[in-house]
C-alpha cells in the first residue's frame, strides 16, 4: 500500500516537473518574442522572472543585460553580463556587450568634463583626446552594438 502511494506521489511530482518545465519554456518564448519585437519593457519581467527561476542561465543573464541596455539601464545591464560571464567565463558576447557599453560611459564621462571644467585645466585637453578617441572607436562599429 505504501508503495502504491509513494508511485501515485511521484507521478504527481513528475506530472508538476513536466507542468514547471511547460511553464518556463512558454516565459522563454514570450521573452523572446517580445524582445524580437522591440518590446523591451514588456520582455524584461520575463527575463527577470526567468532568471530567478533559472539563475545559473547564462544566456538568459545576456538576454537580460540586453534588454537592460536597449531600455537606457546600463548599470543594471554590466550586472547582468557579470552574471552570465559568471556562469560562462568564455561568452564572448556579454564581454563584448559589457565592453560597449563601458565605453559608451567612457565617452559620456570625459564629455562632460569638458563641459565643466576650466579651459586652462592640464587635463582639459586629455579629456578632449580622450572623448574624442572612445567616439571614434565607437563610431567606427558597424552594425548593430549588441551582439545577440
Amino acid at each position: 500500500m505504501l508503495t502504491l502511494a509513494l508511485i501515485g506521489c511521484q507521478g504527481l511530482r513528475d506530472g508538476d516537473a513536466q507542468l514547471e518545465s511547460d511553464r518556463l519554456l512558454s516565459l522563454k518564448r514570450q521573452a523572446a518574442e517580445a524582445y524580437a519585437d522591440d518590446r523591451y519593457a514588456e520582455a524584461l519581467p520575463l527575463y527577470q522572472e526567468l532568471n530567478r527561476e533559472i539563475p545559473n542561465d547564462a544566456q538568459l543573464w545576456l538576454r537580460t543585460g540586453n534588454t537592460y541596455a536597449r531600455l537606457n539601464q546600463p548599470q543594471d545591464a554590466i550586472r547582468c553580463y557579470r552574471a552570465a560571464l559568471k556562469d560562462d567565463p568564455r561568452l564572448a558576447k556579454a564581454w563584448h556587450n559589457m565592453g560597449i557599453i563601458q565605453l559608451r560611459q567612457a565617452a559620456n564621462t570625459f564629455t562632460r568634463m569638458v563641459e565643466f571644467i576650466d579651459p586652462g585645466d592640464p587635463l582639459y585637453q586629455r579629456a578632449i583626446d580622450m572623448s574624442e578617441a572612445t567616439l571614434e572607436v565607437l563610431n567606427g562599429r558597424r552594425g548593430n552594438d549588441h551582439a545577440e
